[in-house]
């Protein structure tokens, strides 16, 4: 009979950050998964695609690259053309205004909007 064509799982990554979750996966899912992360800090963004580019050799802004990113604020992304997710990763810092103290030092570390 004919091979049965191997299951490639779409995996979005939600305020991606500097990749780590994003490179993870691709190390441990090789021709298994394809991600697209959104990322909208734009000193994240540019470690982002360093670190992709270092560890995986490509920077995420070719349509044929497994790993995809965007700078994009979350609350316009469309959700790309990978859509529908079969896994849906995130790390904001889930706190509520009232109990969240800004960092006066260090810009990256910030509420999620």
């Amino acid at each position: 009979g004919e091979a049965e064509a191997k299951k490639v799982f779409r995996h979005a990554d939600i305020g991606c950050g500097c990749g780590s979750v994003l490179m993870t996966l691709a190390w441990a899912f090789p021709g298994s998964i394809v991600s697209q992360g959104v990322e909208a800090q734009s000193v994240s963004f540019d470690l982002l695609k360093r670190g992709l580019l270092w560890n995986l050799g490509f920077d995420g802004t070719s349509p044929k690259d497994t790993v995809r990113v965007t700078l994009q604020d979350l609350r316009t992304w469309d959700g790309g053309d990978r859509a529908p997710y079969d896994l849906v990763t995130g790390t904001p810092p889930y706190f509520s205004e009232a109990k969240f103290t800004p960092s006066a030092n260090h810009k990256q570390k910030v509420r999620c909007r």
